[in-house]
């Protein structure tokens, strides 16, 4: 296949954002009211993990500790009201000293089996709750000398001759070919004392279990991200292409002179395309205007990049190289191996390098719009002018009366038209907003009665389930606490690729947990060049809820590795349907009680539907703001007051009037993620369809869910793989009444 740039422009940013931050509503809250307002949302292979043998485990070190556990279970609390942190004994903790010095448990040798393996007496539960996945250990035998040895979870990974500790029904002292206990001379009965092996590994709240906490973006070599580019050199950038102009317009060089200068020109292309994913992610880390400024600079330079391919591929055309470029690849040869002349003439008539720089003129707007409003440059109102009136302009150049029926078509991979979603509207009206409301309910039933409770018992553990329990799994910024069922949920329940994709995350280095507050409130998941995958989670984005929705992006990406040229609809299924099946599965879990558990799931599938709603409210703003005569407005302010009033309007006519206030997360969708929100209104309604599957036959939905993330067909649509997957279409009233069905909302007698 030809190797086209095929992600130029406004596509690049959006087809590769592809996950929520955490709630699609934010949730304000304190210990006796929950006021639900919208919130900002923002969205968002490598190789194959290996089994061979590792020998060393990197740590990070921080700063040294103020505060050290008392036993195993380093967890924190934050209280809704005056914001102060408690541990695990209900005292207060100031939130600098929530620092831990490493933790130490003391164990016995239980027995010694025939291979000198020696199985001790800690449970691998408590053992995985103290130490997390994979770290280096300091392990001292009836007082005796130290020794270090590291925990795998794999023993696989163990080079031969090596040992180490395993913890999967029981904790184990192992080798790999090597008799252990003969080794160290151990027999039944022996005492034992494992700590982290340098003190001065000290981990910060959201590193207490996981040990993965990262003071910046990593490659997958570990190393922090840097843009390599200087600003200022695109036109050294650009002599890639001019070569290659210039050399088939001489026609002195050879055929393969000719393909090596275009390969070349290629390749400094996809190095510009991975500076600028690079940048972008920097300019979350740095949220100041010359970091918006170098992202900025790199996507125009990109777009010239696309410019120059086109002039190089009608040079081609018209020159000597004709043949030999264009067999290069294969769509544009005969089964016999010969040129296709007419698969050729038919991209060449495609191509419009002046239509294209016009394109690219109006994209550098749209972008310029974007940043001027987050380095706050611009007011809302200006960006806004600004980047519509780009956009209409965009839209016309193409043949379009407006922008979003071109994102429809163009970007986002859909099968349906903007008109098309207008059969949503009745659907969400009838059966959604009546059951998210039920859904709720449960969740507030839950809490009226801890509160109840507290009223007659002040040490009501009801209560302290729910205050202490629920809003841990609602709000807690780290995930730690319930590490050990995200692995068993991925390894166990989905099992597979989602397993080893798992491992990959924790072992690999590919992730960014924002660690200051200037950082911008995001997440996603993007992958490089080499299809290497990387997860960022910004402030207020760390939480359980975040992370397995990201997840859910980043198990994909490694397993099909192209889901760029996947549906947008499809791609958010990846990360909703993944949010839906953990809350399901923790209901099963001892993490907290079943009430607890339960009104957890509620909660999220309130949300979740919340996610329905928002992005239909969203797409019906746009149907408007695309289609708008931006020649009618005097000026960015008379746009802004049309645009604030017609959204009020939307939201009040289906009774939605808190919406209307959130006019800040408005500003940010419409700019950030043209044409996008409709996705999330999609998936969540196929994410909720797989979850009514899981609650009748768990297993059907799980094979469902597995192959919506497995390599499709590029010809598939999100339709067809939901079909393929056993799953209905989004427009099928069918799905919303098992939707219903499954929270519980008896339709049947409302319409009574």
């Amino acid at each position: 296949m030809k190797k086209k740039f095929l992600v130029l422009g406004m596509t690049l940013l959006t087809g590769l954002t592809l996950a929520s931050c955490g709630e699609d509503i934010e949730t304000s809250t304190t210990k006796e009211t929950e006021t639900i307002i919208p919130a900002p949302t923002k969205t968002d292979k490598p190789v194959e993990t290996s089994t061979a043998p590792v020998e060393t485990y990197t740590y990070h070190e921080a700063v040294d500790p103020t505060y050290s556990t008392k036993g195993n279970l380093a967890y924190y609390t934050k209280d809704k009201e005056d914001g102060t942190y408690y541990d695990e004994d209900k005292n207060p903790v100031e939130l600098s000293n929530l620092l831990l010095d490493y933790l130490v448990m003391e164990g016995e040798i239980i027995s010694i089996d025939e291979n000198g393996n020696a199985i001790t007496s800690i449970q691998a539960k408590d053992f995985h709750q103290a130490y997390g996945y994979e770290y280096l250990l300091t392990t001292q035998f009836n007082g005796g000398e130290a020794i270090d040895i590291p925990f795998v979870k794999w023993v696989e990974e163990v080079e031969s001759g090596k040992t180490c500790i395993t913890a999967d029904k029981k904790v184990v002292f192992t080798g790999l070919d090597v008799n252990f206990a003969e080794l160290e001379g151990l027999s039944a009965g022996a005492k034992f004392t494992l700590k982290y092996n340098d003190s001065k590994l000290n981990v910060s709240k959201i590193e207490a279990l996981n040990h993965l906490y990262e003071i910046g973006p990593v490659d997958v070599d570990g190393k922090e991200l840097t843009v390599l580019y200087e600003s200022g050199t695109e036109n050294q950038q650009l002599k890639y292409g001019e070569d290659v102009l210039d050399a088939i317009l001489a026609e002195e060089a050879t055929n393969e002179e000719i393909v090596e200068l275009y390969n070349t020109f290629c390749d400094q292309y996809y190095y510009l395309v991975d500076q600028y994913r690079i940048a972008k992610i920097l300019s979350d880390r740095d949220n100041t205007s010359e970091s918006y400024d170098l992202a900025d600079e790199l996507e125009a330079l990109i777009n010239d990049f696309g410019l120059l391919d086109e002039k190089i591929d009608l040079a081609a055309y018209k020159s000597i190289y004709k043949e030999y470029y264009y067999l290069q690849y294969d769509e544009y040869k005969n089964a016999d191996g010969t040129l296709n002349e007419e698969a050729v003439d038919a991209y060449v008539q495609s191509l419009n390098p002046e239509t294209t720089e016009q394109l690219n003129e109006y994209d550098k707007n749209m972008s310029q719009a974007l940043s001027s409003y987050y380095s706050g440059e611009s007011t809302a109102a200006e960006a806004l002018y600004s980047f519509f009136k780009s956009a209409k302009a965009y839209a016309n150049v193409l043949g379009y009366e407006d922008y979003l029926t071109y994102a429809y078509e163009n970007q986002y991979g859909r099968e349906y038209s903007v008109q098309d979603t207008d059969a949503l509207a009745d659907y969400i009206a009838t059966y959604l907003i009546p059951a998210q409301m039920d859904a709720l309910g449960d969740f507030l039933t839950y809490k009226a009665e801890a509160k109840a409770d507290l009223a007659q018992n002040p040490e009501s553990e009801l209560y302290e389930e729910y205050y202490y329990g629920l809003w841990g799994l609602i709000e807690d910024d780290f995930y730690g606490k319930y590490f050990e069922y995200i692995a068993d949920y991925a390894e166990n329940v989905i099992g597979d690729e989602m397993g080893q994709n798992f491992k990959y995350y924790f072992t690999s280095g590919n992730y960014w947990y924002s660690a200051t507050e200037n950082d911008n409130v995001t997440g996603y998941v993007w992958s490089f060049a080499d299809d290497t995958p990387l997860m960022f989670l910004g402030p207020s984005c760390q939480e359980i809820g975040t992370f397995i929705h990201e997840f859910g992006h980043y198990n994909e990406h490694i397993t099909a590795s192209d889901s760029e040229f996947y549906s947008m609809d499809l791609n958010e299924v990846h990360s909703q349907a993944n949010e839906m099946l953990f809350y399901k599965y923790l209901t099963t879990t001892d993490v907290y009680s079943l009430g607890a558990t339960k009104a957890f799931l509620a909660y999220k599938t309130y949300m979740m539907i919340g996610a329905v709603i928002e992005g239909y409210l969203i797409n019906e703003l746009e149907k408007w703001t695309y289609t708008e005569d931006m020649s009618s407005y005097a000026d960015a302010n008379a746009f802004y007051n049309a645009l604030v009033a017609k959204w009020a309007e939307i939201c009040c006519a289906v009774g939605l009037d808190d919406y209307a206030e959130a006019t800040d997360w408005v500003n940010i969708v419409l700019l950030n993620y043209q044409g996008y929100y409709i996705s999330y209104a999609t998936s969540a309604i196929a994410s909720l369809e797989v979850y009514a599957y899981a609650c009748e036959d768990w297993d059907k939905a799980v094979t469902a869910y597995k192959f919506l993330y497995s390599p499709h067909e590029a010809t598939d649509t999100f339709t067809s793989v939901l079909e393929k997957a056993g799953l209905k279409s989004i427009f099928d009233e069918d799905a919303f009444k098992m939707i219903a069905d499954a929270i519980g909302y008896d339709y049947q007698a409302s319409s009574l």
